[in-house]
């Protein structure tokens, strides 16, 4: 997706060459550079797309636009084939930043720290209740631990909290289990006010706790001019705050719904739910240039940016708690029936709360009313996620949420299965 966006910088410089229909230019690199050479000569409409993303062409191939396999499609008017016909701009968000470190990274393979089996005495024979070596890793080991889970069935009657950089590391989804055999009703006191349950929208049997906050205290400046969808900077209120290469967020509030309504093009009515919703768009970006009144960076903005809708540029210097992590292992709630929205027991695996470049990797969760929820922490990748049941649990639904993403961006769920 980066080489997308560096693409669509270098069409115009390639605007002049023009490679004849039986030119026999070498082309070495039919994703970038050669597709940008070629595209004048073929415009949208008269070249296909490979399924590895280059081009080809049905008529007018050449030796920069080699003759169509089996297999093409059309290519996107908003995207292309490789990202040629891709606008800042434009309709299409850029999503390359999603992800741990700004897509920047890949997931860490962090070694461990302590051996749940060996420090700790856990048992992992599907018969001793092991809640209590869980509490004791998790209270023992110093800010950025990985806690090591064996291969086993692992018996836990309680939440683990987490107020520090961990990761829970298993020996993979099919080796180590963590058996969880009480919800958050059975655990906690669930007040069922109004008939209704206090765990629909979380917590979870494992929290992660953060440390990031948005208030007057972490306000860096206002914007003080529109800015359309695609720029590159930002005109504030004082620049004094910011400093290069330093991670700020923008946040945007739907004054009157107009925000949604412009986020939709005015082609649909906006949610009423949403009206006067504070903070309801993130953006974050890294500040690279700084002038008297304005900042810089080099991601294009995914939306425009009004001053009617109190458009604030906040700090990352709360998100401390970074680099939390579940990978390698299956959660496991037993089967019991699903009660319907607002009347779950919670059976909720996992929430991380203000825990931004952090992930859950290579994890199954079996008979969850909510899988994971990511609250407030941009920058989290969910790869190869399944969520399973073992058997129906209502004659509709089988749970609430799988995924709940809130009060964040740049969120990616990739490779997931959701059965």
């Amino acid at each position: 997706a980066r080489c997308a966006l560096l693409l669509t910088a270098s069409l115009a410089a390639a605007a002049s060459v023009a490679l004849g229909q039986n030119d026999s230019a070498t082309c070495t690199d039919p994703k970038l550079t050669c597709l940008a050479a070629q595209l004048p000569s073929h415009p949208i409409g008269t070249y296909q797309c490979a399924t590895d993303g280059s081009i080809c062409c049905t008529d007018w191939v050449s030796s920069s636009c080699p003759v169509c396999g089996a297999i093409s499609f059309p290519p996107s008017d908003l995207y292309g084939c490789a990202g040629e016909t891709w606008d800042a701009a434009g309709q299409l968000l850029d999503y390359s930043y999603a992800g741990y470190r700004a897509g920047v990274d890949n997931l860490p393979d962090m070694p461990k720290t302590v051996d749940l089996k060996d420090s700790y005495g856990a048992k992992g024979d599907n018969k001793t209740d092991d809640t209590q070596a869980f509490l004791d890793a998790l209270d023992d080991v110093t800010d950025q631990a990985v806690i090591y889970i064996p291969a086993g069935i692992y018996v836990i009657s309680n939440k683990l909290e987490i107020q520090k950089r961990v990761v829970l590391k298993g020996a993979g989804r099919n080796a180590t289990i963590l058996r969880f055999t009480k919800s958050l009703t059975d655990i906690g006191n669930n007040t069922w006010a109004g008939g209704n349950s206090q765990y629909t929208y979380g917590p979870a049997l494992i929290n992660f706790w953060g440390t990031g906050r948005t208030d007057y205290t972490t306000l860096m400046g206002t914007v003080t001019r529109f800015a359309a969808r695609g720029s590159k900077r930002l005109y504030v209120s004082s620049v004094a705050q910011f400093g290069i290469n330093a991670w700020v967020r923008l946040l945007l509030t739907n004054v009157n719904n107009t925000l949604v309504a412009d986020l939709h093009s005015y082609m649909i009515t906006p949610d009423t739910q949403f009206n006067n919703r504070a903070r309801i768009i993130m953006f974050n970006f890294k500040v690279t240039e700084i002038g008297p009144d304005y900042v810089g960076f080099e991601r294009p903005l995914a939306v425009n940016v009004s001053t009617a809708w109190k458009p604030e540029i906040h700090s990352w210097a709360p998100f401390t708690r970074t680099e939390c992590g579940v990978e390698h292992l299956t959660i496991q709630m037993p089967w019991t029936p699903y009660n319907q929205v607002n009347k779950e027991l919670g059976w909720n695996a996992l929430n991380f709360w203000w825990t931004p470049h952090s992930w859950v990797n290579d994890v199954d969760i079996q008979n969850a009313d909510l899988g994971v929820i990511v609250d407030g922490s941009p920058f989290f990748t969910i790869r190869q996620l399944r969520l399973i049941i073992t058997a129906k649990r209502s004659t509709t639904y089988d749970g609430t949420w799988g995924v709940w993403v809130k009060n964040a961006a740049d969120v990616l769920i990739t490779r997931f299965n959701i059965s």
